[in-house]
């Protein structure tokens, strides 16, 4: 079985149909955009099933992407690399181009290192 990390980019809705003005908003996760999978078979040291999925239609990924293994070597750095200097063409290829701006790159930067952290903890527990 595949053991490892998954990070997910979703959009998110507001609903703001209920009470007043004033209310909090409902908050849904909308269509998945773009997936990462960093697995691995079994116990070991690598990465070697770590994929992604720059696409998906009507919630459902496009085939793995495998990672170069490189990449696969060092997993958090290729993460965080993709999702800030590579930011602007993974929105585009994954048809979310709409999303990309500053406030979602400061948002972005705000979540990134603690979705690193989790990420990083997670391979680390699923390593034994």
């Amino acid at each position: 079985d595949e053991t490892g990390a998954r990070l997910e980019l979703q959009r998110l809705h507001e609903d703001r149909s209920q009470g007043s003005e004033f209310a909090m908003p409902t908050v849904l996760l909308g269509a998945p955009i773009w997936r990462a999978d960093l697995f691995r078979l079994g116990p070991s040291d690598g990465l070697e099933r770590a994929h992604h999925h720059p696409r998906f239609t009507n919630g459902e990924p496009c085939d793995r992407v495998w990672l170069a293994d490189e990449d696969a070597a060092e997993p958090l750095q290729w993460t965080e690399r993709v999702l800030t200097d590579g930011l602007e063409s993974l929105l585009s290829d994954a048809g979310a181009a709409d999303l990309y701006g500053a406030a979602t790159q400061r948002q972005l930067a705000e979540i990134l290192p603690l979705a690193i952290l989790a990420t990083k903890s997670c391979l680390e527990t699923v390593a034994g």
